[in-house]
């Protein structure tokens, strides 16, 4: 029971925290009028009991004074025109209840859904704030545990459940007054033969929904991963006929995700079977009682017709609220996480750097944490504005490790970036990336327009959208699209060949305007031709001021470099001047 508060009081805690005050304000609101909701559930409850009593006892509209005048209220002429009064006015009641049950839960349900995209929001922003390696370090399961899957159990496993604890708490209340508003000693005899079964049983099955949320929980990351590795090796897995090998590994780890989850399903309904076994033995009880024992059977009547009638409204509440209270244990770990979030959620610093003359790499050292040997050792070399220089290397020497240092996306363990003397950190790194381009390897193309793939953006300058598409030679593709630069791309570019995505991604640098570009191998998929035309944007980028490092084994694309390194054994060696 002290856990059972305890979580409770986190939720109300979390709830408090996580709610801003405008959404704070609207939650009290609506879990008031759960409240009212609730009131008008047992009040409904309660006036059926005159109608069924006056139709199984014909006495007893003589023995209820308060219905009697009510009757003379009235002022009908039979008991019979006084039964149907009272059951169209039963029956207009349940529907006007019902109606704004449903709305204030559509109102709940709204809130709900408001608050999924606001943690959502809050979430990426939290993840896309965090230095590049320890992001790049995470699965893509945990990206989607923290950025989705917290937002919406918050608000599933904790926001709902809570306002439904607390209006199923309120009818249970409720009930359980009414039936000692009738008879106090039969409540509490009742309540003794009732209470240590609904104790047992409910303690037994909440403790393995628990371990059945938890274990779903693991296993739900591993069926993600695996997932995800079949979905992006769909190419390899074809040509090599290896399919069946990972949807068998993906099935391996879906089976126990499937199973844990059913058997949290099976588990939360069995609390309603038993309970209607108990409420039954309850029911008996009365019976058995009023038969044998009772001085007013009229009496005990009337209060076995608010028992059995409660019934229909107690047992789904006890069930609804047990499950409430093991949802906001289970998910309690999703409010934590996102308070953590509010704490770390700091605004990046913006300080401003400039770039006017050169970017100096100063003896830079980095070596991979299970490496035995440095990946780049005391890299020195400077580029002035107008200039390009090239780097050229084996796979896996380090090339791409390095422009990412340059660009402020990985920290070497020692070393420094200069720009313009003023030496590049956490503080100005936001600012110094709003003038940095990066041409990928491998182009980043997602299911979206071309237009926002190139801009990264809804709103887009068209002018600059057309300007980028001539400087990367995608002018003739962009004719040929059924719908120009608003067809969609597929998903990681399906509807376009390697080279159409590079010259995508080339447009999408030229787009941004950038001070320093960045090619990493990103001309190994194109024509000659389109080349040429890559080269000429590039000059002319050149007379524009615009720094250019250009990563490549071959092509002509080189050759407009003034300088030419290679990167060998760790060190960078120039080859060119």
């Amino acid at each position: 029971m002290q856990k059972d508060t305890n979580a409770i009081l986190n939720a109300i805690d979390s709830i408090k925290k996580l709610l801003d005050a405008k959404d704070l304000k609207k939650g009290k609101l609506l879990l008031f009028l759960t409240g009212l909701v609730a009131v008008a559930d047992v009040i409904a409850l309660a006036i059926v009991v005159p109608i069924l009593m006056l139709a199984i006892d014909g006495n007893f509209l003589a023995k209820s004074s308060k219905l009697r005048a009510f009757y003379g209220f009235l002022g009908l002429k039979n008991e019979g025109g006084f039964l149907i009064a009272l059951i169209l006015m039963v029956v207009f009641f349940f529907i006007t209840k019902n109606i704004i049950a449903i709305f204030i839960q559509k109102k709940i349900h709204d809130l709900g859904t408001l608050m999924v995209q606001k943690f959502t929001e809050k979430s990426f922003y939290h993840v896309i704030n965090q230095s590049f390696e320890k992001v790049s370090k995470k699965g893509s399961s945990e990206f989607l545990n923290k950025i989705h899957f917290n937002s919406l159990y918050f608000s599933t496993g904790i926001l709902l459940p809570f306002v439904n604890v607390f209006g199923e708490s309120l009818v249970i209340l409720l009930i359980m007054g009414l039936i000692i508003y009738f008879n106090p000693l039969i409540f509490i005899i009742i309540v003794l033969i009732t209470a240590p079964a609904f104790y047992f049983i409910n303690k037994v099955i909440k403790k393995k929904i628990y371990l059945l949320g938890k274990k779903s929980k693991e296993n739900r990351d591993e069926t993600i991963e695996s997932l995800n590795i079949g979905a992006n090796g769909l190419m390899d897995i074809k040509i090599n006929q290896s399919s069946k090998f990972f949807i068998n590994d993906f099935l391996k780890k879906q089976k126990p995700l499937v199973e844990s989850d059913l058997k949290a399903i099976f588990y939360q309904n069995i609390p309603a079977r038993a309970n209607e076994i108990i409420v039954l033995f309850a029911v008996i009880f009365l019976v058995v009682y009023g038969f044998f024992y009772s001085q007013n059977p009229a009496g005990l009547r009337t209060l076995a017709a608010v028992f059995v009638l409660s019934v229909f409204r107690l047992v789904p509440a006890i069930n609804r609220l047990l499950i409430g209270v093991m949802k906001l244990k289970l998910y309690q770990h999703t409010s934590e996480f996102l308070i953590s979030n509010e704490a770390e959620n700091v605004i990046p610093s913006h300080h401003n750097i400039s770039f006017n003359h050169e970017v100096s790499v100063k003896g830079v050292y980095f070596k991979y944490n299970d490496a035995s040997i440095p990946l780049l050792d005391n890299i020195s070399f400077d580029i002035k504005n107008g200039e390009a220089i090239g780097i050229t290397g084996l796979s896996g020497s380090g090339k791409s490790t390095l422009m990412k240092i340059i660009c402020g996306l990985i920290v070497p363990q020692k070393g420094e970036i200069l720009v313009d003397n003023q030496l590049l950190n956490e503080d100005n790194l936001n600012h110094w990336l709003q003038k940095i381009a990066f041409v990928h390897q491998v182009p980043f193309v997602f299911n979206k327009s071309l237009a926002e793939n190139i801009s990264l953006s809804e709103i887009y300058d068209l002018s600059k959208i057309e300007e980028a598409i001539r400087g990367s030679g995608l002018y003739d593709f962009v004719n040929e699209l059924p719908h120009g630069i608003k067809t969609w791309m597929g998903e990681q570019g399906a509807n376009i060949s390697e080279g159409q995505k590079q010259r995508i991604a080339i447009a999408r640098a030229l787009y941004k305007s950038c001070k320093l570009l960045i090619f990493d191998e990103a001309t190994s998929s194109l024509d000659q031709q389109t080349e040429a035309i890559v080269m000429e944007t590039l000059n002319n980028l050149k007379k524009q001021n615009v720094a250019i490092i250009i990563i490549a084994h071959h092509g002509k694309i080189i050759d407009i470099c003034a300088t030419i390194y290679k990167l060998e054994n760790s060190r960078l060696i120039r080859i060119k001047e």
